[in-house]
């Protein structure tokens, strides 16, 4: 595991952008040379920063830089963009709380976190997740019931205002 001070010897990090700056050449390595930014993305949006042989999520490299410890839980962001790793934007939390903050499912078809309708019936169903547990809010006629019972549920169980926002 890296260190505070093992990090501060290789880059810098600027909490307003949030990019990785490296402050030493990293000869045969990908040609990597001081002022480059560091990392890449992984795919999903995320950066990456290989440091002696193990790569490294740049947020948790953040919260290194800044709080001088890796963090214990997750580091939400909280716009819900992986590639924002501003520090105004990172927030250390517990999982069930990043869950909180999620983006709507790419298969979800109702346009509303917790809420899906039932085709036998045409009602649609509200739900929500509580400590890995799905909790039922009810049936309702209307798509628009669905949605308010679980924005209620959200500001009860201290979901995020991000929450289901559309990706």
């Amino acid at each position: 595991m890296i260190t505070q001070a093992e990090l501060k010897e290789l880059l810098t990090y600027d909490p307003r952008s949030g990019n990785f700056i490296w402050l030493v050449n990293r000869n045969g390595y990908c040609g990597i040379k001081i002022g480059d930014i560091a990392g890449s993305d992984n795919g999903k949006g995320y950066r990456l920063i290989g440091i002696n042989r193990r790569k490294y999520m740049a947020s948790n490299l953040a919260y290194l830089y800044m709080e001088g410890k890796l963090p214990s839980g997750d580091i939400d962001h909280i716009d819900g963009n992986p590639r924002n790793n501003k520090w105004s934007n990172l927030r250390h939390v517990s999982h069930q709380s990043n869950m909180k903050n999620m983006k709507l499912h790419v298969t979800n078809t109702s346009g509303f976190c917790g809420v899906s309708k039932i085709k036998a019936t045409g009602r649609y169903h509200a739900y929500i997740h509580i400590n890995g547990k799905r909790k039922h809010l009810g049936c309702f006629p209307d798509k628009e019931g669905a949605i308010l019972a679980r924005k209620a549920a959200n500001i009860k169980y201290n979901y995020h205002d991000n929450h289901g926002r559309t990706p």
